[in-house]
């Protein structure tokens, strides 16, 4: 099999510039690829797959539980409303 050589990057020196778009360009592709995992279609309709984004699912579940928060306290303030006012 033929093999090949890789010499070591030794004068690489990036720009301020050159830094920021590469983080500008990643931030847009995990932007990209949440986005994608949030609308279950293709690769993402999996549940195995949606699995190894343990973030994504974290994230899923707080805001799910935030929500539900939300809701209770809304009801508990309807509630104490209605309280008052019997």
């Amino acid at each position: 099999a033929k093999t090949r050589n890789h010499a070591p990057i030794t004068n690489y020196m990036p720009t301020i510039k050159q830094l920021q778009k590469d983080a500008d360009f990643i931030t847009r592709l995990e932007q990209a690829e949440y986005a994608a995992w949030k609308s279950k279609v293709g690769m993402w309709s999996s549940p195995e797959l949606r699995a190894w984004r343990k973030e994504y699912v974290e994230e899923e579940e707080l805001s799910k539980n935030a929500i539900s928060m939300q809701n209770a306290l809304s009801w508990l303030k309807k509630g104490l409303n209605w309280l008052r006012r019997g």
